[in-house]
């Protein structure tokens, strides 16, 4: 019974009009993006419903979805539900996505339809639902890159913590339920967690968790005092065995924030796109409101980025490329990374840093 020709909005409303924005974000009005104060990080769900006959001499016991992105289903996750004839899908792939029910009955036996397609409207990000946790998404999906290629959904999330994210405050749990350790562990597969936070440990029992905690403040020579802690993560993405990953500090702002965009900039995204992944985070509940410019106070990202820009290279991918080779991460590593998260073309010309400034030559007072 859904219409799998409609094209399906995950986004809400007020997400939908915020990043149809065709200005710059650096000064996007405030009123155009919420404060931070409420859980609204959430996409939509896709609602699919069907019609069903249940066999002479059979009893249902409930429906259940098969749903995937690989077309013949290899990757299928089955999400469970009830006797009624719909069920809400969160999570959903920009893109194609595809599934097929199952009716299972009460003598164990069940039938499945044909498998099916229903496509998402690719507009980044991929917000996501994991209950218990806010300002959830994935890294991956439609924003094309400077070489004109995407990051891969589906292997890199930027998160809250799995506890406290809102110090005890808000309209959701503070911490992720049973429903989310599945959501995050098995239906998104992670199987690394990196901490950026000065706080907290492996509380969801994923496969390897990594501790590289951050400065919090962006004063100057920043980035060089979360050398180390760069380092560290760097190193783990650089790992393909690592993957799904998801990263967080507290809220999944500030430093997760921090992480993000020498990330992001690494693989290319614009910087405008930068801009506007930052304040996608007044979605979720973190208990302040976040800006780009002088009104963020010591939350200015764009210290961040005139200091990338400080670096060789014509591009900022570039800059930050070598940016990440003058605190001491290997070529090779920034490479893997490259090659493990975007598909399509890769950026080019990022091999430039035989004028980089070496960490250990740069005199500053990190702290």
């Amino acid at each position: 019974l859904t219409n799998l020709e409609e094209e399906k909005v995950i986004h809400t409303e007020r997400q939908a009009a915020y990043l149809s924005y065709d200005g710059e974000y650096q000064t996007i009005p405030e009123t155009d993006y919420p404060d931070g104060s409420k859980h609204l990080s959430d996409p939509n769900p896709v609602n699919l419903s069907w019609d069903f006959t249940v066999p002479s001499g059979k009893t249902l016991s409930r429906y259940d979805i098969l749903w995937g992105k690989e077309a013949d289903l290899s990757d299928g996750y089955a999400i469970k539900g009830t006797t009624a004839t719909s069920l809400d899908v969160y999570n959903s792939y920009l893109g194609d996505n595809y599934f097929r029910v199952v009716a299972n009955y009460t003598d164990g036996s069940s039938d499945t339809s044909k498998i099916q397609k229903y496509k998402v409207e690719e507009v980044y990000p991929r917000n996501l639902r994991i209950e218990g946790m806010t300002n959830c998404r994935d890294m991956g999906g439609a924003r094309v890159l400077s070489g004109g290629g995407h990051i891969k959904q589906g292997l890199i999330f930027r998160t809250s913590a799995v506890n406290n994210w809102a110090y005890g405050k808000g309209d959701v749990s503070d911490r992720i339920t049973d429903a989310g350790k599945e959501e995050l562990l098995t239906r998104l597969g992670c199987v690394t967690e990196i901490n950026v936070n000065n706080s907290g440990n492996n509380e969801v029992g994923v496969k390897n968790y990594i501790d590289a905690f951050m400065y919090y403040d962006n004063g100057k020579h920043h980035m060089y005092r979360n050398a180390e802690p760069l380092k560290q993560a760097f190193h783990a993405l650089s790992d393909p065995d690592n993957y799904p990953v998801f990263y967080h500090c507290r809220i999944g702002t500030d430093r997760t924030g921090f992480l993000a965009i020498m990330l992001g900039a690494l693989l290319g995204v614009s910087e405008n796109e930068i801009y506007q992944d930052y304040l996608f985070s007044n979605f979720g509940n973190i208990q302040d409101k976040r800006y780009i410019g002088e009104k963020a106070g010591r939350d200015n990202i764009l210290k961040y980025m005139d200091d990338l820009k400080t670096y060789p290279g014509e591009e900022l991918h570039q800059k930050t490329y070598n940016f990440l080779i003058s605190i001491g991460i290997p070529a090779s590593e920034l490479d893997a990374i490259i090659d493990i998260l975007v598909e399509g073309d890769k950026p080019e010309g990022y091999h430039n840093h035989q004028e980089v400034i070496l960490a250990e030559d740069f005199e500053a007072d990190f702290f």
